[in-house]
């Protein structure tokens, strides 16, 4: 494949692991993933660097000698590890959440985001200002 820029921004891509499917794109020069979750983590240049060793420019910067330097030495095995903890954290998560709610609607409980709030009359048809004068 001749693809040679790819620009990702904002795709809400939360997993550092998905970067794997990128190997694929050998010409791939240019990259654009900033604004997705897992660009906060610390090691995210580097770990893409390692991953996509042919990049010249990443994020609208450009991919230095030290970064790659850094980038080969870097153990991509941890952050992957963690990336897996993190993500069955979720897993755990979302089954709790799905426990909880369950729970919840076998017990007729309403949660709290749920009540709708009464409604207070005012503006509403029949009301007067005028009229408790």
């Amino acid at each position: 494949m001749n693809l040679k820029e790819l620009y990702l921004r904002k795709n809400k891509i939360d997993n550092l692991r998905e970067i794997h499917y990128l190997k694929g794109l050998p010409n791939l020069e240019v990259l654009w993933l900033w604004d997705n979750p897992f660009s906060s983590h610390p090691h995210y240049r580097l770990y893409i660097v390692k991953m996509l060793p042919k990049l010249k420019k990443l994020d609208n910067a450009a991919v230095s000698a030290e970064e790659r330097t850094a980038a080969r030495k870097l153990d991509s095995s941890l952050i992957e590890n963690e990336e897996s903890e993190i993500a069955d954290q979720d897993e755990n998560l979302d089954e709790n959440k799905k426990t909880n709610d369950s729970y919840l609607k076998n017990h007729n409980i309403v949660k709290r985001d749920q009540i709708r709030k009464p409604h207070s009359g005012i503006g509403s048809a029949g009301y007067n200002k005028n009229s408790f004068k």
